[in-house]
């Protein structure tokens, strides 16, 4: 007779920890000194973290602005 088997929990990598104040994307792009859509693509690809508020609605939290600019960010030229 087969032995019942233990459920085992899954394991959930826990999100990763964010401080600071929470900037919408225009905001960022204005501090980056680049196009909205350039945050939006960073985003998409995991380069930005990001909180998500909603299905839509993210946030970008200041320390991932610290890091970004930390790591010797400079636009590519002038945004119009």
């Amino acid at each position: 007779m087969p032995t019942p088997t233990t459920a085992r929990p899954k394991l959930v990598p826990s999100p990763p920890q964010f401080s600071g104040k929470l900037f919408r994307v225009p905001e960022v792009a204005e501090i980056l000194n680049i196009k909205e859509a350039t945050v939006r693509k960073k985003v998409l690809l995991r380069q930005i973290g990001v909180v998500h508020l909603s299905a839509r609605a993210v946030r970008i939290p200041q320390s991932e602005i610290d890091r970004i600019i930390g790591e010797g960010f400079v636009p590519a030229r002038e945004v119009r």
